[in-house]
């Protein structure tokens, strides 16, 4: 069984394929790379600016909007669902063609960002590199600026135990009735997860400064009363999500939407201790 998303999305069974219609021209390309060449698109990038036919397009912190370039592969983040395109760099113009992504649904305006980005980035045209990275094209301007790599070292390794679950400006405990829920990653990609009832496998990577699940399935079932704190962990796991430990030793972990987990360090007690440290009552005294 695969990862499923919390309420705020609802997943659909097919990935959603763009129009193709997409108008792209061909317009010249500049910035770095080799005179005469394509310009290298790539890296980590989140979009920080964008400009479509002379109106500003309003970016939230909570959905943000990323993209990876590797070779003619692009993916990344839309606001609310994942994507993909094909790359097609020429020397004098770039092409963002194929596009296409998973069909979730978020809020009103959310869906509308992500609309408008994708339909912009099937008009750029033209790329310039500087520090950052600006995709041009009729009417569009997006500004992105570079994600440094996720330093993974200090969450990778232990097992973390389920704090405090965090939706917006709410947090609260795990449920009463819930197993102690844990996670781990470790460096070899591979992740194991309980969510208080059930549990979760599957293996990641670092895209664009978050861990991504490229799979993942579940296992068991969950009583109704704990059907939400389940829905959580779940959706931040599966839907990609920062990761910071602070000075406390605390992981903390935050996903679009606004919605978080914070961990400690797991220490595990033995349930039953073993039968050398099992003390005997002394006998009563008799008179």
């Amino acid at each position: 069984m695969h990862t499923s998303s919390a309420g705020r999305r609802r997943p659909a069974v097919a990935p959603l394929l763009l129009a193709a219609g997409l108008a792209v021209a061909t317009l010249a390309a500049c910035g770095d790379g080799t005179p005469g060449g394509p310009v290298d698109l790539d890296g980590d990038w989140r979009l920080v600016s964008a400009t479509i036919d002379e109106a500003a397009l309003v970016l939230r912190d909570d959905y943000p909007v990323t993209l990876q370039v590797e070779g003619t592969e692009a993916s990344g983040t839309s606001a609310c669902n994942g994507y993909f395109a094909t790359v097609e760099p020429t020397s004098d113009s770039v092409r963002f063609t194929g596009i296409g992504g998973t069909e979730m649904a978020c809020e009103d305006d959310v869906m509308s960002l992500e609309a408008t980005y994708l339909e912009a980035l099937g008009r750029v045209t033209e790329a310039t590199r500087d520090g950052g990275l600006t995709l041009e094209g009729d009417g569009v301007t997006l500004a992105f600026e570079a994600v440094p790599p996720l330093d993974a070292t200090p969450f990778v390794g232990p097992e973390w135990l389920l704090l405090t679950l965090v939706e917006g400006e709410t947090a609260s405990s795990p449920l009463a009735g819930a197993q102690p829920a844990t996670l781990r990653l470790a460096d070899d990609g591979s992740l194991a997860a309980t969510t208080g009832c059930r549990s979760m496998t599957g293996t990641w990577e670092e895209r664009a400064g978050e861990i991504v699940l490229t799979d993942a399935a579940l296992d068991g079932d969950c009583p109704t009363a704990l059907a939400r704190q389940d829905a959580l962990v779940v959706a931040v796991l599966g839907d990609g999500f920062t990761a910071e430990v602070d000075d406390l030793g605390e992981l903390h972990l935050r996903s679009s939407g606004g919605f978080g987990l914070d961990y400690t360090t797991a220490v595990r007690l033995p349930t039953t201790p073993p039968d050398d440290e099992i003390s005997t009552p002394s006998p009563a005294p008799t008179s």
